[in-house]
């Protein structure tokens, strides 16, 4: 596999764990399903997959995915950054 593969398979992935959390958002919007719930089960998932037999060698991309799934449905807007004003510009001394 090609640098190009990696990066088309990262986004990818990318796409589909936030296509995932927005439809767990909207079913918990429309009160078909809680998303703390299903960020609890993920969690559990999470700790058994860790438990159990290794597939392969660290780092493990599946659970690592699946930790950013729950971040994404437990913090779905991250604080974003703030630009700092500073006094003085190219007008002023």
């Amino acid at each position: 596999m090609d640098e190009n593969e990696k990066i088309t398979l990262a986004e990818t992935i990318s796409a589909l764990t936030t296509l995932s959390v927005l439809i767990v958002t909207e079913l918990h919007a429309k009160g078909v399903l809680d998303k703390q719930n299903v960020a609890e089960l993920v969690k559990r998932q999470i700790l058994t997959l860790e438990s159990g037999p290794q597939p392969h060698p660290p780092p493990r991309m599946d659970l690592r995915i699946l930790r950013s799934f729950v971040s994404l449905i437990e913090n779905p807007n991250p604080p974003g950054w703030t630009p700092t004003v500073i006094d003085g510009g190219k007008d002023q001394p």
